[in-house]
């Protein structure tokens, strides 16, 4: 990917291909996992694992991250649910796809998960500035 700024990047033909190659259910879901996968590891500036664990990226220092990720036109009626199983990660990066799959933009690093766009008010949200 090339990096535009430290939250936004132009997503180019290797990624696409790097993505469709470990789709492995072969669903558009996966394939824009795949991709916010690859713009997180850029953000963090590590290579990308293609893990197909609950934890999507470690990095260096062993923080484990999930990436959450949607398409621009869903991101209005899509939400990021809870987690029912054990917590095994340490951080959420929150990335949106734009409809032409042209970019991955970063919306958010964060400690604690906000399940909804719309229904944080009463949780407690650390947002977290990148190293």
């Amino acid at each position: 990917m090339k990096t535009i700024n430290k939250n936004l990047y132009k997503i180019q033909d290797s990624d696409r291909k790097n993505a469709q190659d470990k789709n492995w259910n072969n669903t558009k879901n996966t394939y824009i996992g795949n991709l916010s996968e690859i713009a997180a590891c850029n953000y963090l500036n590590i290579k990308w694992p293609a893990s197909d664990g609950p934890t999507d990226i470690t990095d260096d220092y062993g923080t484990r991250y999930q990436v959450k990720s949607t398409q621009e036109g869903f991101k209005k009626k899509r939400y990021w649910l809870e987690q029912k199983a054990a917590k095994q990660f340490d951080r959420y990066i929150f990335v949106v796809i734009d409809e032409e799959e042209r970019f991955a933009k970063i919306e958010m690093d964060t400690i604690k998960q906000i399940p909804h766009l719309n229904s944080h008010s009463h949780k407690q949200l650390e947002a977290i500035v990148r190293k």
